[in-house]
């Protein structure tokens, strides 16, 4: 099949919730995941010829998330309540992307469980104000491409 162009998409439009029934976290302009990688153990002895190993579990890495610091906004107070709790509690995300034009009802979805590891504030007379939050995923994060 010849090649008729890049069928890469933007995320305009993506949306971030938290909890079982998502709340939406206004304003988010960054989403990123990072650390998403499988562990591995030495199995290397006195008879390898070179190093040999096994592989061992995923880890899920943590996704950041950051946007415009909202007064009030009920998903970016979630965060920061979720960060907060006493005891900590894991809590469910939800990603959702629009549908890009190679889509035609449904955008791509990731789910997961996830600590609120921090969320940080910076403020700036020059600049808008903005947060940094960090989730620690538990499991495994689902991935339903959309259709």
């Amino acid at each position: 099949m010849p090649y008729t162009g890049s069928k890469g998409s933007i995320a305009q439009g993506a949306t971030v919730g938290i909890g079982s029934t998502p709340v939406l976290i206004g304003e988010v302009n960054d989403i990123q995941l990072s650390g998403r990688q499988v562990g591995s153990e030495s199995t290397t002895n006195f008879s390898s010829l070179a190093e040999e190993f096994v592989p061992t579990l995923l880890t899920s890495g943590s996704w950041s998330i950051k946007g415009n610091a909202i007064s009030g906004d009920v998903g970016q107070v979630a965060l920061l309540a979720a960060l907060i709790a006493v005891p900590a509690v894991l809590k469910p995300f939800t990603i959702t992307l629009l549908k890009n034009p190679f889509q035609t009802t449904l955008g791509d979805v990731y789910t997961f469980s996830a600590l609120v590891e921090s969320f940080d504030v910076s403020l700036n007379p020059k600049k808008v104000t903005t947060f940094d939050s960090k989730l620690k995923v538990s499991g495994q994060i689902t991935f339903t491409p959309g259709s």
